[in-house]
């Protein structure tokens, strides 16, 4: 079997091909100078070269990553692309013997090829400037392989052939080593026809020989991945769905009880299960909010007698102890609002911060406030300990007359109390007046 070593000539020296390795597909492709950890500053333009579809290597191969290193820099230019692509298909056959950086020939049993030009994407070979300088440079090393009878191919472009023979008439030395066959000149139009008929290579049985099976496939791998993904989303999306359309309805309906035990029960459940109650919440909390902002509440301190009225002003959060209390509930939004407040009293609440005690005296309203309107409640024996339970509604209700009662005779519903009217959606405010009149939020 016989090898070759495939050199690259620059207009400063020649440089040989010391390694090529077949990188992960996912990864750039990269030259490096003698297994050194930098890339350089070509690297991005092999990466092109290599990976299709604006590459030829994968191609040819059917590896979209390399990493290949050389004895010497190459800073510019692309006329490498040629001896680059050579070797690769050499290596790839299992043809090709490198380099190091004492020796370009490390093994003397081999042809060498000498190749500068570019290549197209139809592996047309087209010609490059400076080619008398980068001949002039590659003389020495011609000699040491013709002293070793090494046999040197010079391959170029057709495009360069008139020029190499103008170079051939200003050295006699590659003159006669041309005659004597030492030397090989070989001017190429395509590197397809270039190794099948000078190498007795079929590229077409090369590339088919060394696919593997993810070369095969990398290119449906994005859009399998995307149609899986978006399937699983479809899918998703539709069993939240199945979880979230019986919960409206249910709400819709009004049947609160079992709305309120299949969510408890659906954010406990499986992952679409606890989604659907998530997304249903978080719709529920934006109608709340919307109910808190449409609704003000203003405290105002008053007094009917004279001596009174001038200390009668709220500071702050807290005011004077003798005096009364109106609270003005304001409709600041273009849609009416219903409205429930609970008031209850219990002499035992300041020592009492978990609300376990019996709730005595309840006071319990409820009304329709339209847009834009205000309506004043009166506080009455402010000087007891109060709380005040505020509701908000788009629409009547009488369930929440109901819990809202419940809870006048049971403190310790407060927390559920709560968590039901939020899970409904409404919006609510709990307030606390103390024996001294602060007015304080407890939610």
């Amino acid at each position: 079997m016989k090898y070759y070593t495939v050199v690259i000539p620059t207009t400063k020296n020649v440089v040989g091909i010391s390694d090529i390795i077949i990188e992960d597909p996912l990864v750039s492709s990269v030259i490096c100078e003698n297994n050194s950890l930098e890339a350089l500053p070509i690297s991005g333009q092999y990466d092109s070269f290599v990976k299709s579809p604006t590459g030829v290597i994968e191609k040819i191969t059917g590896n979209p990553s390399y990493r290949i290193d050389i004895t010497s820099k190459i800073q510019q230019g692309n006329s490498w692309q040629l001896a680059i692509a050579i070797a690769h298909i050499l290596h790839n056959n299992k043809l090709l013997s490198f380099s190091n950086e004492e020796n370009l020939i490390s093994n003397n049993n081999v042809s060498v090829i000498w190749a500068s030009g570019t290549i197209n994407t139809n592996l047309d070979v087209k010609g490059i400037n400076y080619l008398d300088n980068k001949v002039k440079k590659s003389i020495t090393f011609f000699r040491q392989c013709v002293q070793k009878n090494i046999i040197v191919k010079i391959i170029i472009s057709h495009e360069n052939k008139d020029y190499f023979h103008k170079i051939l008439d200003s050295d006699q030395f590659l003159k006669d080593a041309i005659l004597k066959k030492q030397i090989i000149f070989i001017s190429v139009k395509n590197l397809k026809n270039f190794f099948e008929k000078n190498l007795k290579l079929s590229i077409h049985n090369i590339q088919n020989n060394s696919l593997n099976f993810f070369s095969k496939i990398r290119k449906y791998l994005k859009p399998i991945i995307f149609s899986f993904c978006f399937l699983f989303v479809i899918l998703q999306a539709y069993n939240i769905w199945q979880v979230i359309t019986p919960l409206a309805k249910l709400k819709a309906e009004e049947n609160h009880r079992i709305l309120l035990t299949n969510l408890s029960e659906y954010r406990q459940g499986k992952l679409s299960q606890r989604i659907g109650a998530y997304f249903f919440d978080y719709f529920q909390q934006i109608e709340a909010n919307k109910l808190n902002n449409q609704v003000t509440l203003n405290f105002l301190p008053y007094s009917k007698e004279s001596n009174l009225r001038k200390i009668c002003m709220k500071k702050e959060m807290s005011f004077y102890i003798d005096c009364g209390l109106n609270v003005e509930a304001t409709n600041v939004g273009n849609d009416k609002v219903f409205l429930w407040m609970l008031r209850y009293t219990d002499d035992q609440f300041l020592s009492d911060e978990k609300f376990k005690s019996v709730i005595v005296n309840p006071e319990l309203i409820n009304g329709m406030i339209q847009s834009k309107e205000t309506i004043s409640i009166d506080i009455k024996e402010r000087k007891k300990p109060s709380v005040l339970f505020f509701v908000y509604g788009n629409k009547f209700d009488n369930k929440i007359r109901k819990w809202l009662l419940n809870l006048s005779k049971r403190k310790s519903l407060l927390n559920s109390t709560v968590k039901r009217i939020k899970t409904l959606g409404y919006g609510f405010s709990v307030k606390k007046i103390n024996h001294v009149s602060i007015i304080k939020d407890v939610y």
